[in-house]
């Protein structure tokens, strides 16, 4: 396709424009024998066979599509030891001792993996380099609580500055040594040149449709054929629909990446992601080439997320400048577990026949290596670290038994859909018999196509629909709804048609006959559940509200004695000035105890609950004590005589950093021009400091009062002894050093001000 500035881009990643995305191998047809199948042909099932082929087992490896053509296709090529997740938080769910088992494991699959590719000689674009976390601003909380992590986890890991490396896109990272980059495809496909030969046998075009398991093995079909083996391996990321239970245990997103040819591009050759949620990813893939990838949504939302691949070159703009051509926007799709580590375990309901393999993240390279060997394993009977370490039980997952199938005879019956009236859009997508649909209509003829893309299963009626053409969501194949033909990649095959007739007013569908099974939900034990947004949100209000009623009770029974309009104004205005008092001092706290930066969050609901609150008192303000007539407040500009004028001076800033301070926003404002904006909270608190310090000083002679005295002094203290540790060891040379300094003279100036008014 073409761009707006008429360069010819790619749907698709660099690594299929290296390799094609066509057939190699034979389809599965008839009848096959195996010790185990290995179902998956991607970065996990290569490995996965190259394991048990070393270990003497005869492997069959069956994919769907084409080799290396579904996640592995579209991803980034980092090889990376680092999880893809928050070091705190998986500290805090599993332990130290996981963490550290963790990190070892995963630094000897990363070995392995370096080790194969160099005594293998495989051409794979294979380059040692370091890989850098960083945050683009000074103080990153974030980055703060991940440091001593990463300083404990690995050899070498260190603390640096963006000053200390020439061309580091970042103020402050953690950087990796030993870590690496390839071209995945060239990767599998070379290592699969070496497998050949008796006792290994790959099958493209061959989605599995079932698995039956008897008391010896079981038996793997396909359309065209079967394979009966011993155990089977799962190494699809998403569970295939005979294990559609299992899927309850990851959390799909999809990732957008976007590939850029610059004229110069002076960055280091080393892996980067930073600390921003979403964050963004990127290397480069030659002297002048960029591979940038982020904008993650969740999958649910994916159909209709908007110009994710815009966003990601505004990004690339900010940081790199202009000057450069695109030629690649593809996506990918990331299955998390619950601690962004993934899940590999014998299914025991199986006994032990089955073995699966999910939810890798945003690090399917190094901990699929990881996995493949745990995998080979478990199949040969070994308990090692490595079983242990990915169970599912780290979690308290309980899987129930399989779900059973209601024998129903084999064949196929017309069911209606729909009505016809239902269909004058000439489209309509209808879920049923477990199957999602497309039903067309052109003139009098009548269409049904299944409504799941064929490369990895996206919800096509989620997909962007232009014509008859629909885009998947996902990874962005196209298709013709009319007829099921593939119109554009990564998808290869064509949508499944079903014949479709109209009786009456109704629309009707032929399709097979199912067998009735309702899968029983997947268990979390109550610690390990993850908690929803949501949910933490209305936690969060419900504290902040009581606080609220406590301070408005201690007013309208001690302070106001029943006078309600003066214990609203006053209930209000220590609850918004203390909130905001803990919002700062918090700042201070994560710097001194990193680890609790991961926190950041309540940091932000603090400072916007004191916004509300404050906003809240000056209603009250203007309807109780000037009849809402709020001009009235201002008749001397003197703060000292009128301290209603530092309230006016601290609102509107404050104002403004609460409604900055979302995802949203602070992606619209880019890491620095939003650090910028939020510099101003600082002179808002200097304000509002003097506000309630001069407004009514007799009120803070109460246990309210003292809570925020206690507050506001802690926080103006953990800022000043922060702004002179910083700033002081940069000899007071930054913008920061010079904004602390001129705050420090406005509060020595207010407070000398005050006191002459006070003694006139």
């Amino acid at each position: 396709m073409k761009d707006d500035d008429g360069t010819m881009q790619r749907n698709t990643s660099p690594w299929i424009d290296h390799i094609a995305d066509e057939r190699r191998f034979s389809r599965l047809e008839g009848n096959a024998t195996a010790d185990i199948a290995v179902v998956g042909a991607g970065i996990v099932g290569t490995l996965t066979a190259w394991q048990l082929r070393r270990r003497g087992l005869k492997v069959a490896l069956l994919e769907k599509n084409h080799v290396a053509t579904g996640d592995t296709g579209a991803t980034t090529g980092f090889l990376t030891k680092v999880p893809d997740t928050s070091l705190v938080a998986l500290a805090a769910a599993q332990g130290d001792e996981y963490v550290r088992k963790a990190f070892s494991h995963a630094a000897a699959a990363q070995k392995e993996v370096f080790g194969l590719i160099k005594e293998q000689g495989i051409a794979c674009a294979f380059a040692p380099c370091s890989a850098y976390y960083g945050a683009y601003g000074e103080g990153d909380p974030v980055l703060a609580a991940e440091r001593p992590h990463f300083e404990r986890g690995w050899p070498g890991a260190a603390h640096v500055k963006g000053t200390d490396i020439p061309g580091l896109p970042f103020y402050e990272a953690m950087r990796v040594p030993d870590e690496g980059r390839f071209d995945v495809r060239q990767f599998i496909f070379d290592l699969l040149g070496r497998m050949k030969g008796p006792g290994f046998d790959v099958y493209e075009e061959s989605e599995v449709t079932d698995i039956v398991f008897d008391e010896t093995g079981a038996l793997v079909k396909t359309e065209r054929g079967s394979v009966a083996v011993k155990k089977v391996v799962l190494a699809t990321g998403l569970p295939i629909d005979a294990f559609s239970e299992l899927r309850g245990l990851l959390h799909p997103s999809v990732t957008y990446v976007i590939k850029a040819r610059f004229k110069s591009l002076p960055l280091p050759d080393d892996v980067y992601w930073d600390t921003l949620d979403p964050y963004f990813y990127y290397r480069k893939s030659a002297p002048d080439e960029l591979i940038l990838g982020g904008c993650d949504v969740d999958a649910k939302d994916a159909g209709s997320a908007t110009d994710a691949h815009g966003r990601l070159e505004k990004f690339m703009r900010d940081k790199f400048g202009d000057g450069y051509e695109i030629t690649n926007r593809w996506s990918g799709s990331i299955f998390h577990s619950h601690d962004g580590l993934p899940y590999v375990f014998s299914d025991a309901r199986e006994r032990g026949r089955a073995i699966i393999a999910m939810g890798f993240g945003g690090n399917g390279m190094v901990f699929g290596a990881l996995a493949a060997r745990t995998i080979a394993d478990l199949a040969t009977g070994e308990q090692t670290g490595r079983t242990a370490l990915l169970s599912p039980s780290r979690a308290g997952i309980i899987i129930p038994p399989r779900p059973v199938r209601a024998a129903v005879p084999e064949g196929k019956a017309f069911v209606a859909v729909a009505k016809a009236s239902e269909l004058a859009g000439g489209r309509l997508c209808r879920a049923t018999n477990g199957r999602s649909l497309i039903i067309t209509k052109d003139g009098e003829t009548l269409r049904a196509v299944e409504a799941r893309c064929t490369h990895q299963g996206g919800d096509l009626c989620a997909g962007t629909f232009e014509g008859k053409t629909v885009q998947c969501p996902l990874h962005g194949a196209r298709f013709d709804i009319s007829t099921g033909a593939v119109l554009g990649p990564p998808a290869a095959r064509p949508l499944r048609s079903f014949a479709v007739r109209q009786r009456g007013d109704d629309i009707e569908v032929e399709l097979p006959s199912a067998g009735a099974a309702t899968a029983p939900p997947l268990e979390l034990s109550p610690i390990e559940k993850r908690e929803k947004s949501f949910a933490s949100l209305l936690r969060f209000s419900a504290c902040t509200a009581s606080f609220w009623g406590l301070q408005f009770a201690y007013q309208y029974l001690a302070m106001s004695k029943g006078d309600l309009g003066s214990a609203l104004v006053r209930s209000f205005s220590f609850t918004g000035a203390t909130l905001i008092s803990f919002a700062l001092f918090s700042s201070a706290l994560f710097k001194w105890r990193p680890a609790l930066a991961v926190h950041w969050r309540t940091r932000r609901r603090l400072g916007v609950s004191g916004v509300i609150s404050i906003t809240a008192h000056i209603l009250a303000v203007s309807h109780f004590f000037f009849g809402d007539k709020p001009l009235l407040a201002f008749s001397t500009l003197d703060p000292f005589k009128n301290p209603i004028v530092f309230g006016a001076v601290a609102y509107p800033l404050f104002f403004m950093m609460a409604v900055t301070s979302t995802d949203w926003a602070f992606e619209k404002l880019t890491p620095k021009r939003w650090k910028l904006v939020h510099r101003v909270s600082y002179f808002a608190y200097w304000a509002a400091v003097f506000h309630f310090m001069t407004v009514n000083p007799s009120a803070l002679l109460s246990p309210p009062g003292y809570l925020l005295v206690a507050a506001a002094s802690a926080a103006l203290f953990g800022q000043l002894f922060w702004y002179v540790r910083i700033a002081g060891a940069k000899r007071f040379r930054t913008v920061g050093g010079l904004v602390g300094a001129i705050l420090i003279l406005l509060y020595v100036a207010a407070a000398l001000l005050a006191l002459k008014a006070r003694g006139r």
